[in-house]
């Protein structure tokens, strides 16, 4: 594989060295270690531990740029591009558990500092929500959930489209790739802007719940305090639960001894799993313990325990990504790519992309935080 003729005019153009970052980032965006990628490059793993450092030396920029286009997958331009934030996953909450390896999460947080490039590319060319949270640190989680429902007048309905509802508080929602499989989630911010990191990987019900887990962590966990991972992920979850099953809609919609029928209708209303909706009625005093364990015997042989079986929640979609790639927006992957020099694939996943679907809509009485129109800049 050679430069192509654009990655040469860049190289030949800019006269900065390689980017000992963006060695760093590629890397462990592509899971490897530094050991692997010394042997794709055929380099000691010494070489490339000074390469991270201090940067390849000059005199051979160009072949390094080629070796490293063809073992990293991204262009000679994204490496002598300016310098990227090298991440850890010390200071990153997962919504992973023991199921995540280093390597996972270190690819999932690789793909946070790239998310960095393109909402700066967003923001260049769209007018994109700036970020509208309420620090909520002091409250507990069922207070920050009745408080989030009130502010953004939800009342006791449905949350909709929870992605939407996410960005319309300048949130950028991006997604996790299948190399960081069993991490469904993580959240984190870059200064004053929050992200949201969100797999596929679950069920729609399942990723609507990392979503609002996810939310909770940034609005009840200062990026500044000292992280107590098993306490947060107790609030972030709760938080969730109440965000999305508020206590007022199951004492409406849920008779005592609610029978398994009352249990999935529910379920699909709110859209989150049967398995939350179970729990929820138990909480609140809608089942005896001896009732919620029979429902929970006949749900888990009926499969609900890792799917939704009869569902039909499509994956929610994202309103500014939608928009961008829209003939209003006016752009596609592969101008994002030659603008950013973030690999097509990485985009494609960085901006939720799958297949057209529907998802259900809010009724018309449902009420939204108003959004910022995005709209081209001239």
């Amino acid at each position: 594989m050679t430069l192509t003729s654009q990655s040469h005019e860049r190289a030949e153009t800019n006269s900065t060295r390689i980017s000992p970052s963006r060695i760093t980032v590629a890397r462990l965006r592509r899971g490897l270690t530094k050991a692997e990628l010394a042997a794709h490059l055929d380099v000691a793993p010494a070489t490339l531990s000074r390469w991270e450092n201090e940067g390849p030396p000059p005199s051979n920029t160009e072949s390094i740029l080629e070796r490293l286009e063809v073992a990293l997958g991204f262009s000679a331009g994204y490496f002598i591009s300016e310098e990227l934030e090298v991440p850890s996953t010390d200071s990153t909450l997962f919504r992973a558990g023991s199921r995540a390896t280093q390597r996972q999460k270190s690819v999932a947080v690789a793909s946070g500092a790239n998310a960095r490039t393109l909402l700066a590319w967003l923001r260049r060319n769209f007018n994109f929500p700036e970020p509208n949270l309420p620090d909520l640190s002091g409250f507990t989680p069922s207070e920050a959930a009745l408080h989030s429902r009130t502010i953004w007048q939800l009342g006791d309905r449905p949350v909709p489209n929870s992605v939407q509802l996410t960005e319309s508080l300048g949130i950028a929602v991006m997604g996790l790739p299948p190399s960081a499989s069993a991490v469904d989630a993580f959240s984190m911010w870059d200064g004053a802007q929050p992200f949201i990191f969100l797999a596929r990987r679950r069920t729609p019900e399942g990723a609507r719940f990392d979503l609002a887990h996810e939310l909770g962590h940034l609005l009840l966990h200062s990026s500044d305090d000292p992280h107590n991972g098993a306490r947060e992920e107790d609030e972030a979850n709760q938080f969730a639960v109440d965000f999305l099953i508020p206590p007022g809609i199951v004492h409406a919609h849920l008779r005592q001894h609610a029978g398994l029928d009352d249990i999935l209708r529910l379920k699909t209303a709110l859209k989150v799993s049967a398995m939350a909706i179970l729990r929820a009625a138990y909480h609140h005093g809608k089942l005896s313990e001896r009732e919620y364990r029979s429902h929970l015997t006949t749900l888990s042989a009926r499969g609900f325990r890792t799917d939704e079986p009869g569902s039909t929640l499509q994956y929610e979609r994202s309103r500014v990504f939608d928009y961008v790639l829209s003939p209003d927006g006016g752009a596609s992957i592969e101008s994002i790519a030659d603008e950013t020099q973030l690999p097509p694939q990485d985009l494609h996943t960085l901006m939720l992309s799958t297949q057209p679907h529907t998802v259900p809509s809010a009724t018309s009485t449902t009420s939204t935080p108003a959004r910022s129109t995005l709209r081209v800049v001239h």
